[in-house]
């Protein structure tokens, strides 16, 4: 039976379905919290081979993998041995899943189960069809290069299945806490940005509003060809202007890096307050935001109301943008652009004038320039952008060849 149904039937009377799957302990533990604070519409699941973390709360719906190879015991900090479960318990961790709309993966990457599990599972619910949102947490600094190493492998690995991953660096938590707190309040805060993020995207599929919207838009909006998705959430008092908006999206521990410079091709943008926002604010912050973000294709803004949110008004952002575009504008774009006129480049011109002309041989210095392109760089390896070597001279980058006389 899918874990959503145990906790209240969502999916009955027409309402989405949305799976929060938690990867190992500390995944559990988030998951725990939310099961106590979060929405019960919300379905839950924990996956782990260690039968002490996934017992400590028998009201979360648990599957236990690896039953023969770890006999419940943990993956001792090993990566390989949880890939290993998930491959194997791959049927029961696809009827776990059931046909869900809306799918989320929570793991804390770095060591054991989580770390080698986390593609494995991604790639199953890549398979349902339905939109998959990670959420992962990435190690202090402090554990050592292998952890690092490990959690930017798993990364790397969901990344190519999953629709949205969103890293959650443990480094960056440090600075939302103070140094006079205890220490188990990061973990705190931890599980808190996560719950956020689940709220954020699941609230205008669940909460009612003038505004909402259904998983077909999430559809639209995450899945698609290779393509970057961003996320950022934030939380704000009722009466906050624009600009700190902005300014508290950016600065999210949950936004990646490239908002402040991304155009995205699809935008979607949340908004959940205790009560209808007034006209005046629904138009700046819709109007603004939208602007901000520049979507070229579609901006999309939902308004749905949640009491549980008291003084504040949860806002948060996802975009997509196909990898083959990038998020800046081009040359093609800024010209046909009426902000930014540019002048028709000359170069186009003079190649037809010299193609034109009688034994033009606009390739008389090629095996010249062959290997000596890049200069003082032409030994060091190259890393092109877009398939554009930037190492070699602009000159040489837009094509213009001597002509021999």
């Amino acid at each position: 039976m899918n874990p959503a149904d145990e906790r209240g039937g969502p999916g009955a009377g027409g309402r989405p379905r949305i799976t929060v799957v938690g990867l190992g302990g500390g995944a559990l533990r988030a998951l725990q919290r939310y099961r106590r604070e979060g929405w019960a519409e919300v379905g839950l699941l924990g996956l782990d081979t260690d039968a002490r973390d996934l017992e400590a709360d028998r009201d979360l719906p648990g599957l236990r993998l690896g039953r023969e190879s770890l006999r419940g015991l943990g993956c001792g900090g090993e990566p390989e041995a949880g890939r290993q479960a998930a491959v194997d318990g791959r049927e029961e961790i696809v009827a776990a899943l059931g046909s869900p709309d809306l799918l989320f993966l929570v793991g804390c990457l770095g060591k054991g189960f989580a770390t080698g599990a986390l593609p494995e599972v991604a790639a199953l619910a890549a398979e349902s069809g339905a939109p998959c949102v990670v959420l992962a947490a990435t190690p202090f600094s402090f554990e050592g290069e292998q952890p690092r190493r490990r959690a930017e492998e798993s990364l790397a690995g969901a990344r190519r299945v999953a629709d949205c991953l969103i890293p959650l660096p443990n480094d960056l938590l440090l600075q939302t806490v103070d140094g006079s707190d205890r220490a188990d309040r990061l973990f705190e805060r931890a599980d808190l940005w996560i719950q956020r993020a689940i709220s954020g995207v699941a609230g205008p599929l669940l909460r009612p509003g003038r505004m909402t919207v259904d998983p077909g838009t999430y559809r639209a909006t995450l899945k698609g060809g290779e393509s970057r998705v961003l996320f950022s959430t934030c939380r704000v008092p009722v009466g906050t202007d624009l600009a700190a908006v902005q300014r508290e999206l950016v600065a999210s521990p949950l936004a990646g890096a490239g908002w402040e410079r991304a155009r995205p091709d699809r935008l979607l943008v949340s908004v959940g307050s205790r009560e209808p926002l007034p006209m005046s604010t629904f138009s700046e912050w819709s109007t603004g935001l939208t602007a901000f973000f520049r979507a070229r294709e579609s901006a999309t803004v939902s308004l749905w109301n949640d009491p549980s949110l008291g003084g504040e008004v949860e806002v948060t952002l996802i975009a997509r943008t196909e990898i083959g575009r990038g998020g800046r504008e081009g040359p093609e774009e800024r010209t046909r652009s009426p902000d930014h006129p540019v002048h028709q480049s000359k170069l186009a011109s003079k190649r037809r004038q010299a193609a034109a002309r009688p034994g033009a041989r606009q390739e008389e210095f090629d095996d010249l320039l062959a290997g000596q392109e890049r200069g003082f760089f032409r030994d060091g390896a190259s890393e092109p952008y877009a398939g554009i070597d930037l190492d070699k001279p602009t000159y040489l980058r837009r094509g213009i060849r001597i002509r021999h006389p």
